[in-house]
């Protein structure tokens, strides 16, 4: 009876740990950026002034080049959100398979704008993120959710509008507004 007591005891104290740790679990920083510019028809433009094609191509350079945003090194997970009848542009996923290729790692894509939650849930609850980099490329109107679903506060949409911002969150939470570059 005593050795079953205290395996029991032992088994319930390694998954006490298993839950703290599970709930410590967070990445380093959390990357989020607007999807490249785009067409009306969803896809990303190829010529003008904004070319959407050129600044997705750019993503994997500026995320090892820039020290902030490497300070923890290149992206382990990449996360986009997936096409709804509301949102049907391609423009994200296009956006993220340069990143996906250069990196080697899939892109996550089954969160819609308005599962925010579920996505910061998601990524700060993985183990396998844990003090690294997440990037996440979001639709423009929607980022200020997201930063709020993380726990921080988010600033106000640029007027006029700025598509080139880049919003990194540092976990644990130090300042309740995320860096902007």
């Amino acid at each position: 009876m005593y050795p079953s007591f205290f395996f029991s005891v032992f088994l319930t104290s390694q998954f006490i740990l298993f839950i703290f740790y599970s709930l410590m679990a967070a990445p380093a920083q959390v990357i989020i950026v607007s999807y490249a510019e785009s067409t009306a028809s969803g896809n990303l433009t190829s010529t003008g002034l904004c070319n959407g094609i050129e600044r997705a191509n750019y993503f994997p350079g500026y995320l090892l080049s820039n020290s902030t945003l490497n300070a923890f090194g290149p992206p382990v997970a990449l996360y986009g959100a997936r096409q709804t009848a509301t949102y049907p542009g391609l423009n994200v996923l296009q956006s993220l398979i340069p990143t996906s290729r250069y990196f080697q790692i899939p892109i996550h894509a089954g969160f819609s704008y308005q599962d925010s939650l579920k996505l910061a849930d998601e990524v700060l609850g993985n183990s396998l993120y844990d003090g690294k980099t997440v990037f996440i490329v979001w639709d423009f109107n929607e980022i200020p959710d997201l930063i709020n679903a993380f726990g921080y506060s988010s600033p106000a949409l640029p007027s006029p509008a700025a598509f080139n911002r880049t919003y990194v969150l540092k976990f644990p939470i130090n300042n309740p507004f995320p860096l902007t570059l």
